[in-house]
Parts: structure tokens; C-alpha cells; sequence
């Protein structure tokens, strides 16, 4: 497959190119919960059809009673899909798109609890609150790659044009890009080291000294 982006570094280069991960990362260890519903595709982590709103109904007012933060999960699908927790009606979209294309698709549910157990808090203040909103845009975020396919991978050629490393599995260019960078500047530096340990290794011999003997 031909690279996405490829960039010389240090005299190595590196090739940036899809990766064909399966791995979902609502499989991941998560802080928030996805509830969807959609009649073509299972979404996020607890799907609902027609049939079983009122199991959905019931999540809701149990994360009502518990004081959970719950979110509204929209989604626009026009030659792909996308996951936002703003309507895409005040996105910018080609004009009718947002109407007939997009649509609340869920909730997102951030457990109180469980929030407060991964912070050491004993309250959701303003500040954490607004930290677990980007931890969820995030998590959005996430899924958005993995549903479009957008999974990346890294392969890096040393100077000499051998392949050197590789790895997959990152949801945005710029990092793997950035881990790419690390393992490049940590071979030049055991590079390095190796060299100067075969320079010490090594023994220096001396010319004898010649002495002049008169005759």
C-alpha cells in the first residue's frame, strides 16, 4: 500500500501508511459508555433497536438518579460517518446535508463513580468536569478514526535503506509520526554508544622508542 506521508529524518526515512487494524478501541479500557442506536450498523458499546428503547429509557434514568453525566451523541453519514457530541446542524455542511444526513444517534454516559475513583476526587468539580468532556470528545474522537478506517502505522528505513521498524495501530498521523521520531533518535543514540564502546574496547599500540646507539 503506498504511503500516506513519508518524511526524511536524520537521514532515515519514514513512511506513514494505513494500517489494517481490527482491534475496536470501544474494546479498550474506557472512561465513558456508548448507548446508539442505527437501523444499518451496531454503534458503540450498548446498541438498541426499536424494540428495546426502553431498556435505553431505563440507563437513562438510572444515570439520572445517580448523577452521571450524560451526553448526546449525533451522527452525519455522507460517504462515510462521523460521531460528534454537536448537532451537525450549525457545522457548516453543504446545504439540506445536516437535515437528511445526520441525527442524534445516542448517548454518551460518563459514570460518576467511576469518574471519581480514576481522579481520587470525592466530587465532580467544574474543572474535572470539563476535564472528562475533552476525555469524551476524545473517545469520539477515537471511534471516528477506527470507523473510516483511518489506523496508521509506521515503516522506517535506516540510511543504508534497510527496514529497521515498524508498528501499527495509531488513530492519528502526526503520532505515529512522533513515536517514528523516538525510535529513530534512540537508534542513533545506541548507535552511538555501541560505536564508542568498540573505540574503547580497542588497544592502542605504540611505536617502540628507537634509541641511537653511537658507533
Amino acid at each position: 500500500m503506498d504511503a500516506v506521508e513519508t518524511e526524511k529524518y536524520k537521514g532515515y526515512t519514514i513512511e506513514i501508511k494505513y494500517d489494517g487494524c481490527d482491534e475496536c478501541p470501544r474494546s479498550w479500557d474506557n472512561l465513558c459508555e456508548f448507548h446508539c442506536w442505527h437501523k444499518k450498523m451496531l454503534l458503540g458499546d450498548f446498541h438498541y433497536r426499536s424494540d428495546s428503547l426502553l431498556d435505553l429509557n431505563a440507563k437513562l434514568r438510572e444515570a439520572q438518579k445517580n448523577r452521571d453525566i450524560v451526553l448526546s451523541l449525533f451522527c452525519y453519514e455522507h460517504s462515510g460517518i462521523s460521531l460528534s457530541l454537536t448537532s451537525f446542524y450549525d457545522k457548516g455542511l453543504p446545504q439540506g446535508h445536516a437535515y437528511f444526513d445526520s441525527g442524534q444517534v445516542g448517548f454518551v454516559i460518563i459514570r460518576r463513580k467511576k469518574a471519581l475513583k480514576e481522579f481520587s476526587n470525592t466530587r465532580i468539580s467544574p474543572k474535572l468536569k470539563k476535564q472528562l468532556l475533552r476525555i469524551a470528545e476524545s473517545e469520539v474522537e477515537i471511534y471516528n478514526h477506527y470507523l473510516n478506517g483511518e489506523v496508521y502505522g509506521f515503516i522506517i528505513t535506516d540510511p543504508g535503506g534497510g527496514d529497521i521498524d515498524s508498528c501499527g495501530g495509531f488513530y492519528k498521523t502526526e503520532d505515529a509520526l512522533s513515536e517514528a521520531k523516538d525510535f529513530v533518535k534512540c537508534d542513533i543514540e545506541e548507535t552511538r554508544k555501541e560505536h564508542q564502546k568498540k573505540l574503547k574496547g580497542q588497544i592502542v599500540h605504540k611505536a617502540p622508542l628507537q634509541v641511537r646507539v653511537p658507533l
